[in-house]
């Protein structure tokens, strides 16, 4: 009896670590496949009582002791990790316990090496479990990287920061296995130095977008291998829902190759991939005296086609070496800021010269960390303004030798000579997402001494933490931190409209980091700048403002999705149509409908956040989108398919309009913008030739604003068509002729000030109004001036601006007048525009402020 209730424990004790094993990479894990544990789970507190957990192996019976007493070697506090035999669910005493907090972009630790294991057995601190198999670790703030090895089995986890000293996390030791794979030539001989990566396509809680996951990544040795650590693959693989996994072999300028294997178990041969006819590319980069140019330069090379593989490396010496190359089409090498070098066919192992023909300043240096050790073959950018938006811009990329030490050609924008120069540079380690990025600004000077060639030695630059702008974390609704989140840096500008000045990525840990700059402190501190999160098929809510300095935590809700068939009557094929979804009763709805073309049978599906919105249908082909019809209190929910029965089928009755346009005078006519209502709201432009105008129109009223292009003096005019359904023919007169005619109750402009009609007139609602380009203004009242021409008649409406000389904006001054201009009048029409005292007295305050 005792022993069953023991075996029943140990089940159950079973179950609870193989829900509290961790992955690599903090995702939810997957039942593994043959009996074989993927080791990765997102840490929990354990579901019982520290003294309910109970030891599986047969001498230990006892509940668990102190965490003293658990401790062999390991620290005091934090939290506890246990090792146990996955094929027998016992646990492993003497387990070596390999951890790190490092999340470096590159190098052996990086999230896709091919043998972490083996990366944190030689880089990580090392810890032993004690006789029950556990060990107490630190917490870590960035999460902790843990690998575990006992004889021939080894597991890897991932735990997520937490602060919980009784969180038990376990994981689980499986038997050692690699995924081998071999390239080779047609003639079956080995390739090194070829790029080798593991893929799976399918979904991945907590976003069930499908999509490409890279998984490991490797480059062949001289043999022609490279081996993938099956328990690594296994952990990327866990939360990712696919049996479609591959390996690929990239080559420069073609296609990759690629073989599929087993996701549940590692193939018993190892997997070849036989590469089509390549070859290499050497480049050498030299001075004018042909000498090889010392420091380390980025060089680019890729395929005539971005869908064909490209590398990038930095010279050694001067020379840098790119393989393998298809010798089946054209490659491109650039210099790494982008000045494009040479192109063409790739001959077998051809060399290119790329000489610096006339003399270059060069800056040299050496990179060291806060103690003064050196940062040693490390990336790092360059930015030559230190207080723009520059470090989301690429800069130019660097890489350190051995002793830390770089140099740069001054080369920015292909301006090799520079006579003279005097900058402040900023160096940045890592990329604009990477949470431990550093920095340091230098001053760059060279005189100006002709075509004198000189080199600046910089010296030690000493990195040091970056300042950012902000910091934090993008998590899922359940609080899980989500790995390679996109978060929109953006300004609001001029109401509703903003403009967004960068985009960065997560981590793999869901940490990212936007380094500060004087003008982006500016506009954070005066509240315009906010913060939107969004990946795959999740976003924000609202978007998220911040203060200079802040440490935020963005959290992003699944969306939704709508899906529908369209059914036009006549027609089969549909791919000239496209939808979106727009806020209820935006006045530019149609512009949402015009980025999600529909499927060849009207077949569509549409992503959003949870929420009601208005469906927009377009029509009119690619270039001259038009709303056809708008569906409107389409609702939206979270995480699920809208049940909308109006959109399956979605029935659109098309008719078509066709007008001729002609001059009232005869004359030719050249292009004509259409603006398009629909019973009042804009839906869209397009563009016409002279002649006539044909378009396919839905349900409601259509009226079109016809606008022909100005050519000169007597232009045609631009005429409104109300009903255009109805209407076969237009006339278009020629356009009216105005001036504005300024007067005052006695006041007189101050000096300095210039003021001037800004005269306008609406078209439909939402849509860009017409603007009427007079007189620049006048500095003295009273004031008439010269006769000039306005696109359209009717109703206009002329805002009072004020100019200082100081060339600040206008800014305008007192409310908005109407004027109506009519057709067919013989001669100039007077706009009389009277200039109150009180006008007079805010442009006084305008110009004396400035």
């Amino acid at each position: 009896m005792a022993r069953n209730l023991t075996l029943l424990v140990v089940l159950v004790l079973g179950l609870v670590a193989a829900y509290l094993i961790v992955d690599p990479f903090a995702e939810p894990r997957r039942p593994a496949p043959g009996g074989l544990s993927e080791n990765t789970i997102t840490p929990r507190t354990a579901d019982v009582e520290e003294s309910e957990v109970v030891d599986a192996g047969d001498s230990h019976d006892a509940p668990a002791g102190s965490a003293a007493e658990r401790r062999e070697v390991g620290t005091s506090g934090g939290f506890t990790l246990r090792c146990i035999d996955a094929s027998t669910g016992e646990r492993v005493p003497g387990a070596s316990v390999h951890t790190t907090t490092a999340t470096p972009l590159s190098g052996p630790l990086h999230y896709t090496y091919p043998r972490p294991i083996d990366a944190l057995i030689e880089l990580g601190a090392e810890y032993r479990t004690d006789e029950r198999g556990e060990v107490q670790l630190a917490h870590a703030h960035s999460g902790l990287r843990v690998a575990a090895v006992a004889g021939t089995l080894r597991g890897l986890g991932y735990v997520a920061p937490s602060s919980d000293d009784e969180l038990v996390v376990v994981v689980e030791l499986t038997a050692a296995q690699d995924l081998d794979v071999n390239v080779l030539d047609r003639l079956g001989s080995a390739i090194a130095g070829v790029e080798v990566t593991a893929i799976a396509r399918g979904t991945r809680e907590p976003i069930p977008l499908e999509n490409n996951f890279d998984l490991l990544r490797g480059t062949t040795d001289d043999d022609g291998r490279v081996a993938f650590e099956w328990q690594a693959l296994q952990g990327k693989l866990a939360p990712i829902e696919s049996n479609d996994v591959w390996v690929q072999a990239t080559v420069i300028g073609d296609a990759p190759v690629q073989a599929s294997f087993d996701r549940d178990a590692p193939p018993d041969e190892p997997v070849t991939l036989t590469l089509p006819p390549t070859g290499s590319v050497v480049v050498d980069l030299v001075d004018k005296a042909g000498e090889l140019v010392r420091g380390s330069h980025e060089m680019r090379i890729s395929g005539s086609s971005p869908t064909t593989g490209r590398a990038r490396g930095f010279t050694d010496g001067g020379r840098v070496r790119f393989s393998p190359v298809a010798l089946s089409g054209d490659v491109r090498v650039d210099w790494g800021s982008g000045q494009r070098l040479i192109e063409g066919p790739v001959a077998p192992d051809q060399e290119i010269v790329v000489r610096l023909v006339e003399p270059h300043h060069q800056v040299v240096g050496r990179l060291v960390d806060s103690d003064g050790a050196a940062v040693a073959d490390a990336e790092a950018s360059i930015h030559r303004d230190a207080t723009q938006t520059y470090p989301f811009r690429r800069g130019i990329r660097i890489r350190t030798d051995g002793d830390g030490r770089f140099g740069v050609i001054r080369n920015w924008h292909g301006d090799i000579v520079v006579p003279a120069m005097d900058e402040e540079w900023r160096i940045l380690d890592g990329a604009p997402s990477s949470p431990s990025r550093r920095e340091a600004s230098v001053a760059v000077s060279f005189p100006d001494r002709g075509h004198e060639q000189m080199t600046q030695d910089l010296g030690d630059v000493v990195l040091a933490p970056i300042r950012p702008l902000v910091s934090g974390v993008v998590v899922a609704e359940d609080g899980r931190p989500i790995p390679d989140a996109r978060i929109a840096l953006a300004e609001q500008r001029d109401g509703e409209r903003n403009a967004t000045l960068a985009v960065v990525q997560t981590d793999d840990t869901g940490r990212f980091v936007i380094p500060t700059t004087v003008e982006l402190e500016e506009l954070a501190s005066s509240g315009s700048l906010f913060l939107r999160a969004s990946t795959g098929r999740a976003s924000a809510r609202e978007p998220v403002a911040f203060a200079p300095g802040d440490v935020v935590r963005l959290e992003v809700e699944r969306r939704g999705a709508v899906a529908g068939r369209i059914v036009v009557e006549g027609r089969d094929d549909l791919s000239f149509m496209s939808v979106g979804l727009s806020t209820p009763g935006a006045p530019n709805a149609w512009r949402s409908g015009t980025g999600n073309p529909v499927g060849r049978d009207g077949s569509f599906r549409l992503d959003a956040a949870a929420g009601e919105y208005d469906l927009v249908v377009c029509g009119g082909g690619f270039f001259d989108d038009y709303m056809v019809a708008c569906i409107e209190g389409v609702r939206v929910e979270s995480g699920v398919m809208a049940d909308d029965v109006r959109l399956d089928p979605l029935r659109i009755d098309l008719r078509q309009v066709s007008i001729e346009i002609e001059p009232a005078d005869g004359t030719s006519l050249g292009r004509c913008e259409v603006f398009i209502g629909i019973d009042g709201r804009a839906a869209g432009t397009l563009d016409a030739g002279p002649g006539r105008l044909t378009l396919e129109v839905g349900e409601g009223r259509v009226d079109l604003w016809i606008v022909p292009e100005a050519y000169g003096p007597k232009s045609p005019a631009a005429v409104l068509v109300e009903d255009a359904g109805r209407i076969s023919k237009v006339v278009i007169p020629p356009r009216p002729e105005v001036q504005i005619v300024y007067r005052s109750d006695g006041g007189s402009l101050p000096e300095g000030a210039a003021l001037f009609a800004q005269l306008t007139r609406t078209l439909f609602d939402g849509s860009e109004p017409l603007d009427g380009y007079g007189p620049v203004g006048t500095t003295a009242l009273p004031f008439e001036s010269d006769a000039f021409e306005l696109p359209a008649v009717g109703t206009w409406e002329a805002q009072l601006m004020v100019r200082g000389t100081r060339g600040r904006m206008p800014s305008p001054i007192g409310g908005v007048r109407h004027f109506e201009v009519e057709s067919g009048v013989d001669g100039v029409q007077a706009l009389m525009i009277d200039v109150t005292a009180s006008e007079l007295e805010e442009v006084a305050a305008l110009v004396s402020g400035q």
